[in-house]
């Protein structure tokens, strides 16, 4: 809607604007001037009238002005209003003169300005209104603003006093017209019904008494436009008809003829508005402006709904259009076609032609359009049979193997909504055939149900095999199952039991708190016990192998009968795994209160599960197993009906079973009974600690915290002075557990007491961290970096304990990191270089050393850079520049744009020795690579980055030295001296090859973003030198003759020059485009060529979006990784990276000369 508004009030804004009196469309350029009747005002509506027409929403004049509208007009017409309104005060001064003769003139000329201003005013004010409601549409703005309209009442009270003052006057048919054009626009906005009337009639009057008036033509186009406008198809008809009957010359000549081709539209002579529209087509072929191309291309749209009327039409459509816009625009337009077929519910012709686009290119990615409009077509008709056909051919064609996705494998786009419309049709066949077997097995109707249950597994099974993880996978596997169980015959397939099986084992995989949890889980069981009976094995009872338990019944041991041990049958053993399964799924998921809230009936076979389970060991004689499983039952449900056949060995069963406050209880009863037997006292002890820390640890998981903390508390008390190790992991345990509950103020308070009673210990180690990284999860980064420098008090234990080493060394380098993202540089650079320091030997010490001059440079101040330089000039001679060739060089060219960053001029010569040291260093680099047969030395991205950026600096000093020398002709004495014009001439000739060859070095290193930017200064040099010739001065003593030769000669010396210029943006845009660099140099680029040639470079800016953004956070993501034991990760180093990638792709600044600094800038930001 808010974008419907903003076309329309652009529209009328660009149509008020410029006038009616521009030529739109097409046609001659002269205003034909032969006289045309009068056409008479209707009374009343013709026959087939006051029904809406078709074709309002086509191109208007409103639109064409609208797409003639630009900064520069909207600058012009705000310099036209100030000059109007001085105009409008001197003009009032002379109406205002009771002695001057000829106010009508006055009048006319007051009329015209002020309607000119009222176009402007009702702009201004509109372009207002665009704002307010797209900001009350997005809902930032609570109150939706009132839409202006055009006020034009001024001038039509000068209009008419034109006419009060002069009745008689001279360009009386101009008042007329303008009054009968102010009238039906004022009385249009105002909804005036009679003040359009009488714009009609001045119109009308235009027309009849004043034939000979250069504005006939246009009263017929506004009578023809407004009775348009109002349904009125017969008089639009005929006010057109007299324009292109009387005045084929006239510049509106083919936007009436386009109208009228509308006008045969609503008449439904579809062949005339064909051949109407082709009319319009070919007589603005191949020319105009932008407004000219729209036009031209609408009615090439609009020959779409015509063709879309007659029988066959797209064939016929599809004939014109190849002949007119070549065979791609023709398939975009017979796609719109199809489209509008199916709205004009012409489906069989919509089918064929749908069938028509993918046959001609089958691998296009629109396939999957057409494929899914061609099944909308299908559904709207109902055929099932062919909607399933079609299906079939959509899973045919879209195969995972197939050639489509095999040519489409890089369009993530396209290949995603293939799979999503074959996954979904798939799904609904299954579906389908599903809900119809089920209708048959409602009406008894076996062998109808059998076909039908049959297909539905078939398309069940063809979408599980192509997404097996697909969101809606895990019910379909369910009801595949629910077949291949209950409705396949062994006789379909011998093996249905098992596959039965997998599917439901599929379903506990995917969610195992889900719908189906549980009839999955006893589905398993299920199969497996029905794929035992169908192999007889439960049957087999010779030699006690087998005791047949029949599910669901009530079971009860014969202790009489002796049973001898043996081993389970393989089935038997999937069977228990089954009912095992069932159990523990089960169980977990009846901890949830949502799942048991959900499903309050579930879970009441897990006594019953357990019991199949045991029995089966039982029956095999392996007692302790069976027994095991007994001991649940009995303890778990004590008052079930199963319960009494559990009442052995329970005892031996807790640990296994986890109920550790009976491990407790019987653990303590063995130090009150004194029974050391098999674990002496200490060793008893330990294991009371270990089952209450895994009870609180149930209790944490259930959300009991309070009760988990007291039991913790237990363990302190109990164990506090005589096992400290214990009690120092309980008191840890309790602030965890604070933590997890989110009581953070308690779990520091716990931390530090175990800091302050256990700092000894690695547990107090542990606990500083644990400090750090709450407070870093709270986003409270100051503390969380004041508590990782507070890891040093820790470092007595340094040598002892290598891990509290590491562990202490990897959170002050992690505060480092957070005072960074925090832009405390100082405290930042500070811990930097202390870790330096303090941990030589670590591996990353090498690129924490090269951070702490990056966050220098992030100060971003003339210091900071210098600071940074020499920080970096130092690292270039350390011992790690010595130990990596790649690290000498970046620290050599960081230290070179640093300095250059401080002050260019001031630091020329030692940026200059810095740089070139470390292009010399990458020029070893290339050495060997070319004895290894590379191209490109084989070096981290950030290597060749700042090598890349050192040649480019280099080479911005030569930019910087031809930029200074001028072109002059005049000596000290200020006359023209020919032979100094010649000297400067070839100082910058000789200075503009020495830039250029500097530019095209930076090429060689194959960063993409560094050689955007050599490729722009190649052709900015270029530009410059051309435009200086075209600027020089001609010699004083020439003839005007001998100045323009001069100026000729100058000029053809220029333009080969400007030629090459043009060359080298072309080949820096078209290698940006290859290469997907979009930044600064890229957009620098096309700005020049805009320059050299407007009209093959029309659009001088385009939008850059960076390839990267940096996260304020990116410390915390670090240390997060980190923690994982992520150690090795070289955060520093990966910053390097993006910086060369974010210069290869992402957005440079604009501005100075010294560019490629300020990129640096950015990219420290």
């Amino acid at each position: 809607m808010a974008d419907m508004r903003k076309w329309n009030g652009l529209a009328l804004r660009m149509a008020l604007l410029c006038g009616a009196s521009v030529a739109l469309i097409g046609g001659a350029t002269a205003l034909a001037a032969a006289p045309a009747p009068g056409t008479p005002a209707p009374t009343e509506p013709a026959p087939g009238e006051g029904k809406p027409l078709a074709g309002k929403d086509a191109f208007n004049m409103d639109k064409y002005q609208d797409s003639l509208w630009t900064p520069e007009k909207r600058k012009t017409e705000q310099t036209k209003s100030e000059a109007r309104k001085r105009k409008i005060e001197g003009l009032l001064s002379l109406v205002n003169d009771p002695s001057y003769p000829n106010k009508a003139d006055a009048y006319f000329r007051l009329a015209e300005t002020h309607w000119e201003e009222a176009k402007y005013e009702y702009f201004l004010s509109r372009e207002k209104y665009d704002v307010a409601y797209e900001c009350f549409e997005a809902k930032r703005c609570a109150q939706e603003p009132v839409e202006p309209t055009e006020d034009y009442s001024t001038a039509i009270d000068y209009y008419r006093k034109v006419l009060l003052a002069d009745p008689n006057y001279k360009r009386l048919d101009q008042v007329t017209y303008y009054l009968g054009r102010a009238a039906i626009e004022a009385g249009k906005a105002k909804k005036d019904r009679q003040l359009e009337k009488e714009g009609e009639k001045y119109l009308q009057d235009v027309i009849q008494k004043y034939p000979e008036s250069p504005r006939v033509p246009e009263s017929h186009l506004t009578l023809a436009e407004y009775y348009f406008d109002k349904d009125s198809l017969y008089y639009a008809k005929t006010n057109y008809e007299k324009i292109i009957q009387n005045f084929p010359n006239h510049g509106m000549f083919n936007y009436a003829l386009y109208k009228l081709g509308w006008v045969y539209f609503n008449l439904a002579e579809f062949d005339k508005t064909i051949e109407t529209f082709k009319r319009v087509i070919a007589s603005i072929k191949g020319g105009g402006g932008g407004g000219v191309i729209e036009f031209r291309s609408q009615a090439l749209k609009d020959l779409i709904q015509a063709y879309a009327e007659l029988d066959n039409g797209w064939q016929m459509a599809r004939d014109y259009f190849m002949g007119e816009v070549g065979e791609e625009d023709t398939y975009v337009k017979l796609d719109q076609m199809a489209s509008l077929l199916v709205t004009k519910d012409r489906d069989e012709e919509a089918i064929d032609l749908y069938n028509h686009l993918i046959q001609h290119d089958k691998s296009a990615p629109k396939v999957v359009e057409y494929y899914d409009a061609l099944l909308e077509v299908r559904r709207k008709i109902g055929d099932m049979g062919e909607i399933e056909r079609q299906i079939d051919e959509i899973a045919d064609v879209f195969a995972p193997k197939g050639s489509w996705l095999t040519a489409n494998k890089n369009n993530k786009e396209a290949v995603d909504r293939a799979h999503d419309m074959v996954a979904t049709n798939l799904s609904y066949l299954a579906n389908f055939h599903h809900r119809e077997a089920q209708k048959w097995d409602d009406k008894r109707r076996k062998a109808e149900a059998e076909v039908q249950y049959a297909a539905a597994a078939k398309y069940y099974k063809e979408f599980l095999d192509r997404y097996p993880n697909h969101a809606d996978s895990y019910k379909l596997n369910f009801y595949f199952a629910e077949i291949l169980f209950d409705n396949i015959s062994d006789k379909q397939d011998p093996d249905h039991y098992l596959k039965a099986a997998e599917q439901y084992e599929k379903v506990l995989e995917k969610d195992k708190k889900g719908e189906f949890v549980e009839d999955a889980a006893l589905g398993v069981v299920y199969a497996m016990e029905s794929e035992l009976d169908r192999l007889d094995v439960r049957k087999k009872v010779a030699g006690g192998e087998v005791k047949v338990v029949k599910l669901d019944q009530d079971v009860k041991r014969e202790e009489e009968e002796e049973i001898k041990q043996s081993e389970l049958h393989p089935l038997e053993k999937r069977m228990i795994n089954a009912a095992d399964r069932y159990v523990e799924v089960l169980r977990d998921a009846l901890k949830d209160p949502e799942f048991v809230k959900k499903y309050p009936n579930r879970g009441q076979k897990i006594p019953n599960m357990m019991y199949i389970s045991a029995e089966m060991f039982y029956s095999h004689g392996q007692f302790k197993e069976a027994v095991s499983r007994l001991q649940v039952i009995f303890d778990l449900f004590p008052k079930d009906k199963m319960a009494h056949y559990a009442v052995n060995l329970i005892i031996d069963a807790y640990k296994r079973l986890k109920r550790w406050e009976q491990i407790e209880y019987w653990a303590r009863e063995l130090i009150k009974k004194k029974n050391f037997a098999v674990k002496n006292k200490a060793e008893l002890e330990k294991i009371i600690a270990i089952a209450k820390t895994e009870h609180a640890t149930d209790l944490t998981r259930q959300r009991r915290y309070d009760e988990a903390v007291t039991v913790q508390k237990e363990i302190v008390d109990e164990f506090g002075t005589k096992n400290r190790e214990v009690a120092s992991k309980a008191l840890f345990n309790i602030a965890a557990i604070h933590e997890i509950a989110r009581r953070f103020p308690e779990a520091v308070e716990a931390y530090e007491n175990v800091i302050k009673r256990y700092k000894d210990m690695e547990v107090a180690v542990e606990a500083q961290a644990a400090i750090g990284i709450l407070y870093e999860n709270q986003t409270e980064f100051l503390k969380a970096a004041e508590a990782f420098v507070g890891m040093q008090q820790f470092k007595a234990m340094f040598r002892k304990n290598p891990k509290v080493a590491q562990r202490a060394a990897d959170a002050y380098r992690d505060a480092g990191v957070l005072y960074e993202a925090l832009e405390q540089y100082d405290q930042a650079n500070e811990v930097f270089e202390a870790y330096v320091k303090l941990y030589k030997d670590r591996p990353d010490v090498p690129m924490v050393a090269f951070q702490a001059g990056r966050v220098l440079e992030e100060k971003n101040t003339p210091e900071s850079h210098y600071e940074a330089a020499k920080h970096y000039e130092g690292l270039s001679r350390s011992s790690f520049a010595r130990k990596d060739d790649e690290y000498k060089l970046r620290t050599l060219a960081a230290s070179g744009m640093a300095y250059k960053t401080a002050d260019k001029v001031k630091h020329r010569r030692k940026v200059e020795k810095l740089l070139k040291d470390a292009v010399k260093q990458w020029g070893k680099f290339q050495k060997a690579a070319e004895k290894e047969g590379l191209e490109v030395p084989k070096v981290d991205p950030a290597t060749k980055f700042y090598a890349a950026s050192a040649q480019l600096e280099l080479a911005e000093y030569k930019y910087d030295d031809y930029a200074k020398l001028k072109i002059d002709a005049v000596n000290n004495r200020g006359d023209f001296d020919m032979q100094k014009l010649g000297k400067t001439l070839k100082a910058k000739a000789e200075a503009l090859v020495v830039a250029k060859k500097a530019f095209e070095e930076v090429l060689a290193y194959k960063d993409k973003g560094m050689a955007a930017a050599a490729a722009f200064r190649m052709g900015q040099v270029l530009y410059e030198f051309a435009q200086n010739l075209f600027d020089a001065p001609a010699p004083p003593s020439l003839s005007p003759e001998e100045v323009e030769e001069y100026q000729f000669a100058l000029q053809d010396t220029a333009a080969p020059i400007q030629e090459q210029a043009l060359a080298a943006f072309t080949a820096a845009l078209r290698q940006a485009v290859h290469d997907g660099v979009y930044n600064k140099w890229s957009r620098l680029s096309a700005i020049y060529a805009a320059k050299v040639n407007k009209d093959e470079f029309p659009i001088a800016e385009f939008s850059v979006q960076p390839d990267k953004t940096r996260d304020t956070l990116q410390s915390t993501s670090f240390i997060k990784a980190a923690r994982r034991g992520s150690i090795v990760v070289d955060y520093l180093r990966q910053t390097a990276t993006d910086k060369a990638e974010k210069t290869d792709g992402g957005e440079g600044t604009e501005g100075s000369d010294d560019a490629t600094t300020d990129d640096k800038k950015e990219d420290s930001k």
